[in-house]
């Protein structure tokens, strides 16, 4: 009897084909929020890898809620409601009834309600951050309508040859305290010994029939009965940059990474060369004379009068003005590039509670010319 291949297995299966992926995605992690996917095997209590310039970081925060203004704006209705132009054929009215508009107007409230709720707002914008720095985030719409948000490292995808996703197996690491009692003994045996968790792991398949199957495994047991037929997938998996022939996306930080690279390492030489120019060292001629030179110079304080020879001391100077002159001259010429990619200098860039329908409009138009239409995406 052929051995049934567990999703912890396939998982790693498919490992080796993100891994290239993952590892350009950490090294974009780097230069901009480190904390979006750390390095591997990174846990809360080491620290991060931190940049040494800010743009990256703030580049990001700024595009994804220009982004998050474009498709969730707040005190605007971000989706309409309509009847389809076939329904009015079919039902021979030439415009939709008053009563219905109506209905679908409070419909939509509702919706916007509960969306609002259940805190979207706070998770899409993760979603946003994730997709402008890794290039591929996934969501899961849970039971009571909220968002939960796996980064890179923690899921893994097949796609077909238009894009289609047809398989998708995701990990979450748990207490197995957290866990419903019925398998607590199951969780306690496959836990980790240093971190004292376990992994969960849920697959999903796509069937023939264009349906889903959805399993949930622990320590290569399933739980419960696998769910069939399922018609709406309650997983999305979003791409920044599509590549065909790819199942992973591409990132916008990938697409500026040799500038973010150079203005990361010109600005870890600009730190040196000023630790370097505020450095102050005294140097003593051997064979100085005086009263107690050396000792002098220790202990004088601003003001204080002695007797030597001043061709005896010497302060040495940072003879490389030039070469700091360069460094300055390209740090802010990659500013200014960078600073346009991420529509930092935007003259549409307004902070407010509030925008109005036509802001909105103009933010979504800028978006979609100046990311190549990312917005439409």
């Amino acid at each position: 009897m052929e051995k049934r291949t567990t999703a912890a297995v396939r998982f790693k299966e498919l490992e080796q084909p993100r891994d290239s992926f993952l590892n350009r995605a950490r090294d974009c992690a780097k230069l901009t929020i480190p904390a979006l996917l750390p390095p591997a095997g990174h846990n809360p209590v080491k620290g991060l890898p931190q940049p040494y310039q800010g743009l990256g970081s703030r580049g990001v925060i700024y595009l994804s809620s220009r982004l998050m203004t474009a498709t969730m704006p707040t005190d605007t209705q971000h989706f309409l409601l309509e009847v389809p132009l076939e329904t009015l054929v079919e039902s021979g009215e030439m415009s939709v009834p008053e009563d219905t508009t109506r209905l679908l107007a409070m419909a939509e409230t509702m919706v916007a309600s509960a969306i609002e709720r259940a805190n979207w707002r706070n998770s899409t914008n993760l979603l946003l951050q994730l997709l402008l720095v890794t290039g591929n985030a996934a969501e899961y719409q849970q039971p009571d309508n909220t968002l939960k948000i796996y980064r890179l490292d923690q899921f893994v995808c097949v796609r077909d040859v238009t894009g289609e996703l047809i398989e998708f197996i995701c990990t979450d690491t748990l207490d197995p305290k957290s866990i419903k009692t019925d398998a607590q003994t199951l969780a306690m045996e496959g836990s980790d010994q240093a971190s004292g968790m376990v992994n969960m792991y849920t697959w999903c398949r796509r069937e023939p029939d264009g349906s889903w199957s959805i399993q949930q495994e622990l320590n290569d047991n399933v739980l419960g009965e696998p769910q069939t037929g399922v018609k709406r997938l309650p997983f999305n998996v979003y791409r920044y940059a599509s590549v065909p022939g790819e199942a992973y996306g591409r990132s916008k930080i990938e697409e500026h990474y040799a500038d973010l690279d150079a203005l990361n390492k010109l600005t870890k030489s600009m730190l040196d060369l000023a630790e370097i120019n505020a450095k102050n060292v005294i140097l003593i001629r051997p064979n100085a004379t005086g009263q107690h030179l050396r000792q002098f110079l220790k202990k004088a304080e601003n003001g204080d009068v002695g007797v030597g020879n001043p061709e005896d001391v010497t302060m040495l100077k940072f003879e490389n003005s030039i070469g700091a002159q360069v460094v300055s001259s390209e740090i802010s010429r990659l500013y200014d590039t960078l600073g346009s990619a991420f529509l930092l200098g935007s003259g549409m860039r307004r902070d407010a509670e509030r925008v109005t329908a036509t802001e909105v409009r103009m933010v979504a138009e800028e978006l979609e010319g100046a990311l190549g239409g990312i917005y439409s995406m």
